[in-house]
């Protein structure tokens, strides 16, 4: 079950810049208590409306995000289109070795990037769907990317889990620092986890879910093949 703050209710930007300034700690019981019964909150209606701040290399695409809304079918209705122009390109992570990469690495592939941790229980229950959409659609076009912002678990710990629920056919990217997650948050994408961004091959915000989603299902698949149709024309 999916609960949802209604269609209709709108908040101003200021008041989503201050609602994105709340503690990570109550973000994080947030993501834990929310699933204790088994469902799955989300706030498609608060986050992603305004989207993040200009003055990047990003500009306005109206054309590109109105085809995606017409793709959006069943749940991914649900799917927050970006409105304002966000440039993705200098989140950073590190990989399983320590070494640094940015968002901009992967230029030129349509990117679904979800950040997610063990201890949220959303996270976990969507990782095989993720896993099963990079197994059915991953190649030199799209990619799926899942950064892992535990602070405290191991890299052992993380890994086995993803080999556990057949999830390790992701690659391991990890922000212990949880800067990627902060940065998300403070431009008003993401008031907990799992948080999940549909970035084109430019490395601009085409849309943000939050909250757990059926990743792999034919509705997603329809949406990310059309996101990787608009890129082959950009």
């Amino acid at each position: 079950m999916v609960a949802r703050i209604p269609e209709n209710v709108k908040f101003s930007r200021k008041f989503r810049k201050i609602i994105s300034k709340i503690a990570l700690g109550t973000l994080s019981i947030y993501a834990i208590m929310t699933a204790s019964d088994n469902q799955v909150y989300s706030f498609p209606s608060l986050i992603s409306v305004a989207q993040a701040e200009t003055g990047s290399g990003c500009t306005a695409n109206s054309g590109k995000i109105d085809k995606l809304k017409q793709s959006a079918d069943g749940f991914f209705k649900n799917m927050r289109f970006a409105e304002e122009p966000y440039d993705a390109t200098k989140l950073t992570f590190k990989d399983e070795t320590g070494k640094d990469h940015r968002l901009a690495e992967f230029s030129g592939k349509t990117l679904l990037v979800n950040l997610w941790a063990s201890w949220c229980v959303p996270c976990r229950t969507e990782m095989p769907e993720l896993a099963n959409l990079k197994r059915s659609l991953g190649n030199d076009a799209f990619d799926v990317i899942a950064i892992n912002i535990d602070k405290t678990a191991s890299d052992e710990k993380v890994k086995d889990f993803l080999k556990s629920i057949k999830a390790d056919n992701i690659v391991f990217y990890r922000d212990q620092s949880m800067d990627v997650f902060n940065e998300v948050r403070k431009q008003g994408l993401a008031m907990g986890l799992p948080v999940t961004m549909l970035i084109d091959k430019n490395g601009c915000l085409l849309g943000s879910y939050n909250g757990s989603a059926p990743w792999s299902n034919a509705d997603s698949e329809k949406l990310m093949k059309s996101a990787m149709e608009a890129d082959k024309k950009d």
